[in-house]
This record gives C-alpha cells, sequence and structure tokens, in this order.
C-alpha cells in the first residue's frame, strides 16, 4: 500500500513566521559553525524573536534543532511516495540522501552535538511513522507484533547508515550512489518491493 508523505497539520500564521525565522536561524548558524552549541538567546536574536518564543516553540535547545531538522526533512520528503516498489524506494532514498548531503553540516552538527542521540531517536520515530506501513506490508506472512519488530529494525538501522554516511563519509557525498546502496539492501531483505522489472 503505497505511503504519502503529508503535510503536518497548519499552525497561526504568525507562529508560523517566528518558526520559520527560528528555523533559518539555527540552520546558517549550526551549519555555518558545525556546532549546535549555540546559546538560544543568540538563536533568538538572528531570528528577531525573543528566546521565550523558542522555548515556546521547541522547549529547549535540544528541542530546536530536533525540531529544526524534523522541519527541513518533512520539507524535503513532503508528497513523495514511499516504500511502494524499488522504483519507488530509490527514488524516495536518492531524495532524502540529497537532502542529507546539501544540508550535511547542520546534519552532522546535530548528530555528534551532545544531543545527537535524541536527535536520531527523533529521526527514526519520524521515518518508522513514513515507512512503516509500507515496510510492514512487505511482510505478510508476520504477526502484527513481528511486522513492527521488522519495520523498526530495518527503518531504524537504515537511519542509522544514513547517520554513519553524513558523519564519516567521503568530504562529497554522491547520494546517487548510497541511494543505490541502500536500495540493493532492501532488494535483498525486501522481496515484496521487488517489480517485475526488477527481476
Amino acid at each position: 500500500m503505497p505511503s504519502v508523505v503529508e503535510d503536518p497539520p497548519r499552525i497561526d500564521p504568525r507562529a508560523a513566521r517566528s518558526r520559520a525565522a527560528i528555523h533559518a536561524a539555527a540552520l546558517e548558524l549550526i551549519s555555518t559553525r558545525g556546532t549546535t552549541d549555540i546559546p538560544v538567546r543568540e538563536i533568538a536574536k538572528a531570528a528577531g524573536v525573543s528566546r521565550n518564543v523558542i522555548y515556546t516553540h521547541y522547549g529547549d535547545r535540544a528541542g530546536l534543532v530536533s525540531g529544526v531538522a524534523l522541519d527541513l526533512i518533512r520539507d524535503a520528503v513532503r508528497g513523495l511516495t514511499t516504500f511502494t516498489d524499488s522504483r519507488d524506494s530509490e527514488r524516495f532514498l536518492l531524495h532524502v540522501a540529497s537532502h542529507m548531503a546539501e544540508h550535511r553540516q547542520f546534519y552532522r552538527a546535530a548528530l555528534s552535538g551532545p544531543d545527537g542521540r535524541a536527535f536520531a531517536r527523533e529521526f527514526d520515530t519520524y521515518f518508522l511513522g513514513v515507512g512503516g506501513p509500507a515496510v510492514e506490508g512487505a511482510f505478510p506472512d508476520a504477526t502484527e507484533e513481528e511486522s513492527k519488530d521488522l519495520n523498526a529494525f530495518l527503518l531504524t538501522a537504515t537511519g542509522a547508515h544514513f547517520a554513519t554516511w553524513v558523519l564519516t563519509g567521503p568530504d562529497r557525498l554522491d547520494p546517487a550512489e548510497f541511494a543505490q546502496r541502500l536500495t540493493r539492501i532492501f532488494y535483498h531483505l525486501l522481496p515484496a518491493l521487488h517489480t517485475d522489472k526488477d527481476r
């Protein structure tokens, strides 16, 4: 069954403008400095908002980093179909890989910073929601519990593979090559994603 990445719920226009300004400021500062260890007051100043606005939207700096990253990835994959067959999977993975390569400095800082584990959990949770239904459908003989476990295993392993690629990959990341590698792994692990043209 196709899984299409949908838009997040709408928020008040004024709140949306504040979030966009905070998002842009945090993305720029973290990417430029290569660290998430930037005072909230500095991000607030760059965004033209008060610190209280950041705390209202994100709770703390860890929430801010995760929130910005999830907003980034949501924007990147909105409207894409995920994991319905190997061609859709490769398109989806290529899109995510290209996005992460483009924003590598930010993701590298987010993954290696003091809140990297919390960010990785948020990232995994997001992709479990995005790809989960399709991956679960790839195991028709599995019990519901087994299907959920397989889903969690495959998608968190994919997230870990992305993180390793961003953190330790070559200076020039090759999204197409990486997406093809991941697609080959899915091809071997998920026979239900094979199409006649794949064989």
